[in-house]
């Protein structure tokens, strides 16, 4: 068993001769599970682990290459809310959107790798011992998330019914935005940063989706809002972007966090700058 916080050469570590394996996390303590929020997943629920170290976050966000030896940009950066009190003592507020001379970057694509609960442990996906960088991430994932790892073989003991666990499926209707608020997570130090999240949230239900997603594990913090021809998926930060699909909820909840990033399967991606919603309308039809 590797205890180890992390590792960088993989050759001392892979038993002699082990060809393709899974590797599996010790025994999950109610702390651990509460934790990594699967405290309420049952046996066979495969799932994009909760971003809590350098390590899981890069698996479910992925990173930026900067090109320093590029020319600068000039890129929007983001959207700062303002308030003021006049010297009539009139209070005032807006945002503005940031633009900035910055460096080009390169989007690094989240591994997105998941993980099976079973009989209180948690699997990886079946490795091979050829496939180095990989074999290391997900070691120095599980290092990361679980303190310790070890080696077994591809094939389980018994039949494994597998049940993807990454988005919540809520139903249509009216939700109070306290309880979305509360699924999505996330610690909000600014007052602004809810009240721009509870705009969006209730300019999305005033169109009248049909169907709500709420994310779970490393897919924590987005809602997805389906409607007759689009799916619109937006993430709780403000300042991140709103993601368009051609597709149904029950086919998003299937891919992989970094499928839905690389551009091959959303056909818009809206900033959240001050003119969103007149950008997002015509996809909430």
């Amino acid at each position: 068993m590797i205890t180890k916080s992390k590792i960088k050469n993989i050759k001392e570590y892979i038993p002699h001769g082990l060809k393709s394996f899974r590797l599996v996390s010790p025994e999950l303590t109610p702390l651990e599970k509460s934790k990594l929020q699967i405290a309420d997943y049952t046996d066979g629920a495969k799932f994009l682990p909760l971003a809590i170290g350098r390590i899981s976050r890069f698996n479910a966000y992925g990173g930026w290459l900067l090109l320093k030896d590029r020319p600068k940009e000039h890129r929007y950066v983001m959207t700062l809310h303002w308030e003021r009190t006049d010297w009539h003592g009139k209070h005032h507020e807006g945002a503005s959107d940031v633009y900035k001379d910055c460096y080009q970057r390169k989007r690094i694509l989240p591994p997105s790798e998941e993980l099976l609960l079973l009989h209180n442990r948690v699997y990886s996906d079946i490795l091979k011992s050829t496939d180095e960088n990989r074999v290391k991430h997900v070691i120095n994932l599980m290092l990361e998330l679980f303190g310790a790892c070890d080696f077994v073989e591809p094939n389980f003991t018994e039949p494994v019914h597998i049940k993807q666990k990454n988005f919540e499926l809520l139903p249509a209707g009216e939700y109070p935005f306290e309880r979305i608020q509360h699924l999505l997570g996330g610690d909000f130090h600014q007052n602004w940063a809810i009240r721009f999240l509870k705009d969006r949230f209730e300019f999305f239900q005033k169109n009248k989706p049909s169907l709500l997603i709420v994310g779970c594990g490393g897919y924590r913090g987005y809602v997805g809002f389906q409607y007759k021809k689009y799916l619109v998926l937006d993430n709780r930060r403000y300042g991140n972007a709103i993601y368009v699909f051609l597709a149904n909820a029950e086919e998003i909840t299937r891919y992989t966090k970094k499928e839905i990033l690389d551009g091959q399967l959303h056909i818009a991606r809206v900033p959240h700058t001050q003119d969103w919603q007149k950008n997002i309308e015509p996809f909430l039809k």
